[in-house]
């Protein structure tokens, strides 16, 4: 573990020597720190299978025993939903 801490802080002290040299790529500071931490990590692609999150999170209720619980729990994913709709934020 020590030595990931180790090559963390020395990727992210690389990353501020480029910064320090190409200025211009500070508004991708976002991306540039994911590929010089960890690099693998920038590479990735977020993938969805098609359904939306609140419906997900509606599928495992099944898995919750007590009813009462689970009605807390809809009316919890309900809230969630409504909020994510008001702020234009979409349900992946």
């Amino acid at each position: 573990m020590n030595n990931k801490l180790k090559q963390i802080l020395l990727s992210f002290e690389q990353s501020k020597l480029y910064l320090c040299e190409h200025i211009e790529s500070i508004p991708n500071l976002y991306e540039l720190l994911k590929q010089y931490i960890n690099p693998s990590m920038a590479t990735k692609k977020k993938t969805t299978n098609g359904v939306s999150a609140t419906a997900q999170m509606s599928l495992l209720l099944s898995t919750v025993d007590k009813d009462s619980t689970r009605n807390i729990y809809r009316g919890n994913i309900n809230v969630f939903k409504r909020f994510l709709e008001d702020e234009n934020i979409t349900d992946t």
